[in-house]
């Protein structure tokens, strides 16, 4: 089955009279790993936002196969278009399975509602992450990387062919950091198309396919990710030299 395109058009976002995003231009038509990075406050976050539907352009327009995103029901769009937000957090404490079943609720399923297909749905996409085990503790238990991936399970859960993860991988520890890329890295492997926001460059490096560069809210680089990381590239937007070796890069304060 052919990717779905997601693309955006002279994209802009202003909130309280600040330039967010400015005459962003892209498409994503591939299954692959796309990681946007970026400085601090260089309007990543926002983009996976409104490419994800939650919030409304100021201006332009982003389009799923030729659709405006903005005339797809939020049923409908739930089912193209999976978001992982940043640092997620859960109102109550529940069962690990009944948060990753939560992925199938635009597909009619609730946690305690699921049929027989739906269950083995759920019970894959905590196999695929590794959280099988952990099925019925209580999702407020778990440690910052069991939770981390409870979190990709229930975005896998949906089975969505667009996936938008937003920094996965923040607060985690160096092993669990690759077992999140790891995973989502399958994901495209296995013909999603996976659109992550990292602050770290020797995962970008490793992991994603394609790199979108942005800093003050423009795209300023768009390219595969082993060409787009540069040392050129990373002085002049994140002040820093990064050193290439054979097993990714190494990041040092500019000289």
């Amino acid at each position: 089955m052919r990717a779905p395109v997601l693309a955006s058009e002279n994209l802009g976002l202003i909130v309280d009279n600040t330039q967010l995003l400015d005459a962003i231009e892209t498409k994503f038509a591939k299954p692959e790993v796309t990681a946007i990075i970026g400085p601090n406050g260089a309007g990543k976050t926002s983009f996976l936002r409104l490419l994800a539907g939650i919030t409304t352009p100021t201006n332009g327009s982003i389009t799923i196969n030729d659709r405006a995103l903005g005339s797809i029901s939020p049923r409908e769009r739930s089912r193209m278009i999976g978001y992982l937000p940043q640092s997620p957090s859960l109102a109550w404490s529940i069962p690990v399975k009944d948060v990753v079943s939560l992925g199938r609720f635009a597909f009619g399923g609730a946690p305690g509602t699921l049929n027989a297909d739906e269950c083995a749905v759920v019970e894959q996409a905590m196999m695929t992450c590794a959280i099988d085990h952990l099925a019925n503790r209580s999702s407020t238990s778990l440690s910052g990387g069991e939770a981390a991936r409870m979190h990709c399970a229930r975005l896998i859960a949906a089975n969505t062919p667009i996936m938008l993860a937003d920094e996965p991988c923040a607060s985690l520890d160096p092993f669990h950091q690759h077992t999140v890329m790891q995973i989502l890295a399958r994901q495209a492997q296995s013909g999603k198309t996976v659109i992550v926001v990292l602050h770290d460059l020797n995962l970008a490096y490793q992991y994603a396919d394609r790199c979108l560069v942005f800093d003050h809210g423009r795209l300023i680089s768009d390219g595969p990710a082993k060409s787009v990381l540069t040392s050129e590239t990373m002085k002049s937007t994140f002040k820093v030299d990064i050193i290439k070796t054979t097993e990714g890069i190494m990041v040092r304060p500019r000289s």
